[in-house]
């Protein structure tokens, strides 16, 4: 995770009731795809080309581990990280 990014108390609360580890947060931010949504913040989520970084840095097997996070996503304002959820779907794009 960027050192700069700090987590929210209401964001640990979140990951710890869905079952999203700070590792996995790390990873879809300094990984994952981003896009920006209302009140200038963003949502960060695990694209399949960003699937392709993981697997060329970490291996396959990293990226079949991360099978269950592929619906995760993160929301950061100024530089905070303020929840982290799961979607319906994968957010491929």
């Amino acid at each position: 995770m960027p050192q700069s990014t700090h987590i929210t108390r209401h964001a640990r609360r979140r990951m710890d009731q869905r079952a999203i580890p700070e590792k996995i947060v790390a990873l879809i931010l300094d990984f994952g795809d981003s896009r920006a949504v209302r009140n200038g913040a963003l949502t960060f989520w695990l694209s399949r080309e960003s699937l392709r970084a993981i697997r060329h840095v970490f291996g396959r097997g990293t990226v079949r581990a991360l099978d269950h996070f592929r619906r995760a996503y993160v929301v950061v304002a100024s530089g905070v990280v303020v929840t982290a959820a799961f979607a319906n779907q994968p957010r491929f794009s």
